[in-house]
């Protein structure tokens, strides 16, 4: 066990030894040893210093998830807008005034799908400006901004006539008959 103590104590001796002779030609003994240090304390200290890097490569993507999350959430469609006149309407009206009174303060931004032509994108951003400014409570109208999202799902009427149609469809609830009510009587069998 000694000799090998000896032997591993030698083995690094003579790895400083040549690592010196080696820095002392190329830049001195000041440059290895300051090589030394900061390697000394990169290992001491290893995990820590890049840990928070780390955790912030972890995080990114769910930020990200976050935020695309909330634009698909707020996100206004030709379904929220009068083909007639460019107006918001009533479905888009509530969407409006949801965002602005129930989602969390940092994401209450609504986000207006693109429409064929510049023109019509920019008229529906106006009329959900004007409704905003309207309905404002203490100043407060939220941030109105053009998306390349596209809106997934139907008109709200579309669903109203199919929830409509279900409910005018479904049979009045009653109870089955019970078919061992005329071979009792009084509580024992005949």
């Amino acid at each position: 066990m000694r000799s090998f103590r000896w032997l591993t104590y030698s083995a690094a001796a003579l790895a400083t030894i040549a690592a010196i002779s080696g820095s002392a030609q190329a830049g001195g003994l000041e440059a290895f040893f300051r090589d030394v240090d900061k390697g000394y304390h990169r290992n001491k200290y290893w995990p820590e210093p890049f840990i928070m890097q780390d955790r912030a490569f972890v995080a990114a993507p769910f930020v990200v998830m976050t935020q695309k999350g909330w634009e698909e959430q707020n996100l206004l469609g030709p379904n929220y807008f009068k083909t007639e006149t460019g107006e918001l309407n009533e479905s888009g009206q509530m969407k409006v005034r949801w965002i602005m009174t129930q989602a969390p303060v940092g994401f209450r931004t609504v986000y207006i799908e693109r429409a064929n032509t510049p023109q019509g994108t920019a008229d529906r951003m106006d009329a959900t400006r004007k409704f905003a400014d309207r309905i404002a409570i203490g100043g407060e109208v939220p941030d109105v901004r053009e998306s390349n999202m596209m809106v997934h799902g139907w008109p709200a009427e579309y669903s109203d006539m199919i929830l409509t149609k279900f409910q005018q469809s479904t049979p009045d609830p009653r109870l089955p008959a019970d078919p061992d009510a005329g071979a009792t009587s009084g509580g024992t069998t005949q």
